[in-house]
Protein backbone atom coordinates (compact mmCIF):
# COMPACT_ATOMS: atom_id res chain seq x y z
CA UNK A 1 0.00 0.00 0.00
CA UNK A 2 3.02 2.36 0.53
CA UNK A 3 6.76 2.04 -0.36
CA UNK A 4 9.08 5.00 0.80
CA UNK A 5 12.61 4.81 -0.59
CA UNK A 6 15.49 6.75 1.25
CA UNK A 7 18.36 7.41 -1.64
CA UNK A 8 21.16 9.68 -2.43
CA UNK A 9 18.62 12.05 -4.96
CA UNK A 10 15.42 12.41 -5.29
CA UNK A 11 14.77 11.05 -8.66
CA UNK A 12 16.26 7.90 -7.17
CA UNK A 13 14.37 7.71 -4.44
CA UNK A 14 10.85 8.07 -6.75
CA UNK A 15 12.07 5.96 -9.34
CA UNK A 16 13.02 3.17 -7.09
CA UNK A 17 9.51 3.82 -5.02
CA UNK A 18 8.02 3.28 -7.95
CA UNK A 19 9.47 0.52 -9.31
CA UNK A 20 9.03 -1.20 -5.87
CA UNK A 21 5.81 -0.18 -5.47
CA UNK A 22 4.46 -1.78 -9.02
CA UNK A 23 6.46 -5.21 -8.09
CA UNK A 24 4.80 -5.74 -4.73
CA UNK A 25 1.20 -7.49 -5.26
CA UNK A 26 0.72 -9.12 -1.87
CA UNK A 27 3.21 -9.87 1.48
CA UNK A 28 4.51 -12.67 -0.21
CA UNK A 29 6.68 -9.92 -2.48
CA UNK A 30 7.90 -8.21 0.41
CA UNK A 31 11.16 -10.17 0.62
CA UNK A 32 11.98 -10.02 -3.29
CA UNK A 33 11.56 -6.13 -3.18
CA UNK A 34 13.68 -5.72 -0.48
CA UNK A 35 16.36 -7.88 -2.25
CA UNK A 36 15.69 -5.63 -5.21
CA UNK A 37 16.04 -2.94 -3.19
CA UNK A 38 19.56 -4.18 -1.67
CA UNK A 39 21.12 -4.39 -5.33
CA UNK A 40 20.58 -0.72 -6.15
CA UNK A 41 23.56 1.63 -5.13
CA UNK A 42 22.63 4.70 -3.64
CA UNK A 43 19.38 3.31 -2.20
CA UNK A 44 19.99 3.98 1.85
CA UNK A 45 16.73 2.32 2.79
CA UNK A 46 13.28 1.48 2.16
CA UNK A 47 10.21 0.74 4.08
CA UNK A 48 7.22 -1.09 2.95
CA UNK A 49 3.88 -1.27 4.12
CA UNK A 50 1.27 -3.94 2.76
CA UNK A 51 -1.87 -4.73 4.65
CA UNK A 52 -1.30 -5.50 8.28
CA UNK A 53 2.37 -6.19 6.84
CA UNK A 54 6.09 -3.98 7.56
CA UNK A 55 9.22 -3.95 6.36
CA UNK A 56 11.98 -2.41 6.55
CA UNK A 57 15.44 -2.17 5.31
CA UNK A 58 18.75 0.03 5.45
CA UNK A 59 19.62 2.67 7.10
CA UNK A 60 16.27 4.01 8.62
CA UNK A 61 15.03 4.74 12.22
CA UNK A 62 12.05 4.19 13.55
CA UNK A 63 10.61 5.81 16.15
CA UNK A 64 7.68 6.11 18.53
CA UNK A 65 5.01 8.83 17.86
CA UNK A 66 4.90 11.45 19.89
Amino acid sequence: DAVSVAAKGGALADAAATALGNFIQSPDDIAAALDRASQIPSIDGVLIIIGDKMAVWGQLELTSPL
